[in-house]
């Protein structure tokens, strides 16, 4: 408790110093937060699947309009509406699907001559858990609850609100439903939304983990302006097991000691059930590694360049102020402190400015998501970011004690009183 008293007085001896110091560790924390976070953006939608694309097995997009149906079946014959049927001729495990139905909400756009209908993804329980896109308002989807929840993507064309009930008129051919569903989430304009991708969008070197998203822009002329409406699959079979929801893409995943022939001959298959792309999953994640470590080596030298300087500053004011009351730490040895009691004052000091620095840093992030720079600036609290501060911090930590401890063992205590 003493230590740390002397450690406060320290801060009214030389104040503008303090300042500087604390201002400089501020700098550092919301640069390092800023940064961390745009990492983790590129990783965030891979992080989500990555234990399935490290998995053995394959993912298929079936065909638009109908999705994965019997061979040799024409338009909407013989489509499969249920996974385990169609699990049943690839012995997958397990089969993670997405499905969706035909909408009837033609929608007319206020400013334009076109209309546009939404288009619906039901996810199931896995899909629920991993690929939760970023939420402008209410939450995301529950599992059991008693009525269809939905998820809702910002746009220009509805304005949706939360708690709201919402009529999908679904149809198949010559059957026609009305079901109603409520509003409990709505999706971030210019989020990453899994299952809303396009054929035209497959990289050219390889389809990455990215072609099994597309970014929902409200305002884009094109295909992604569109209203997109996400619900629960187990929801829809239990609560209106009338309508029917064919599979538009699933990924086939397989035991480890499954034949890689076996795999093989499956992924083949996929492509007379109505699959128009088939990538098998060790090549998706290659590609995708590939991909993340080349966007990481784009950004690493300006990362790196910037928190060097930033890190050497803030250690380099910790020095001189460390020097400038060198002084104070023989006043205090010759009062009955050791050298290794001095630095812990100093250690208790630069402790203090840290979490000072924390506080202040998310204090200004969080300032921050109410103006305009939210557009441009997302934080994302993950290990990464955790990492990456105490990493820092403990940097900063060693260095405030190790600096007046190496000063003060450099000369006696009468040599320090004598200075000037």
């Amino acid at each position: 408790m003493t230590l740390f008293k002397t450690a406060m007085k320290n801060y009214r001896k030389d104040p503008v110093m303090n300042i500087i110091g604390f201002v400089q560790l501020v700098a550092v924390f919301l640069v390092t937060t800023v940064m961390v976070s745009t990492i983790s953006i590129r990783y965030r939608t891979y992080d989500a699947l990555e234990d399935i694309l490290s998995s053995k097995g394959f993912y298929v997009r079936f065909g638009e309009f109908d999705g994965a149906k019997m061979p040799e079946s024409g338009l909407y014959e013989n489509v499969f509406y249920s996974v385990d049927k169609l699990n049943a001729y690839f012995n997958a495990d397990p089969l993670v699907a997405v499905q969706g139905a035909w909408v009837a909400n033609y929608l007319e756009k206020p400013d334009a001559k076109t209309s546009s209908a939404p288009l619906i993804l039901f996810y199931d329980d896995e899909l629920i858990e991993r690929c939760k896109p970023v939420l402008k308002s209410g939450r995301w989807l529950s599992k059991n609850a008693d009525k269809l929840e939905i998820v809702v993507s910002e746009n220009d064309i509805l304005d949706w609100k939360i708690g709201e009930t919402y009529s999908l008129e679904l149809f198949h051919i010559s059957t026609y439903r009305v079901i109603e569903a409520e509003i409990v989430g709505i999706v971030e304009n210019s989020a990453d939304i899994f299952g809303y991708n396009r054929f035209e969008s497959r990289g050219i070197s390889g389809d990455t983990f990215r072609f099994l998203y597309d970014t929902h822009n409200s305002h884009n002329e094109g295909h992604l302006d569109r209203p997109t409406i996400i619900s629960s699959s187990e929801a829809l079979g239990r609560l209106f097991p009338e309508v029917e929801a064919h599979i538009t893409s699933a990924f086939f995943i397989y035991d480890d000691d499954t034949p890689d022939e076996f795999i093989k001959e499956k992924a083949m298959l996929a492509g007379q059930f109505n699959g128009q792309i088939v990538d098998n999953l060790d090549d998706l994640n290659e590609n995708s590694k590939i991909y993340l470590r080349g966007e990481l080596l784009t950004m690493m030298p300006v990362i790196v360049i910037l928190l060097s300087l930033l890190i050497i500053s803030a250690i380099s004011v910790s020095a001189i102020a460390a020097r400038r009351r060198l002084k104070d730490y023989a006043k205090y040895y010759v009062l009955g402190l050791q050298w290794k009691q001095c630095a812990a004052v100093s250690l208790f000091q630069a402790l203090t400015t840290a979490a000072a620095a924390l506080l202040v840093s998310a204090a200004a992030l969080f300032v921050i998501g109410f103006t305009p720079l939210s557009d441009v600036i997302t934080v994302i609290v993950d290990m990464r970011l955790i990492s990456a501060l105490l990493g820092i911090l403990l940097l900063y930590l060693v260095f405030s004690m190790i600096m007046p401890l190496m000063m003060l063992k450099s000369a006696t205590p009468k040599q320090l009183l004598t200075t000037e």
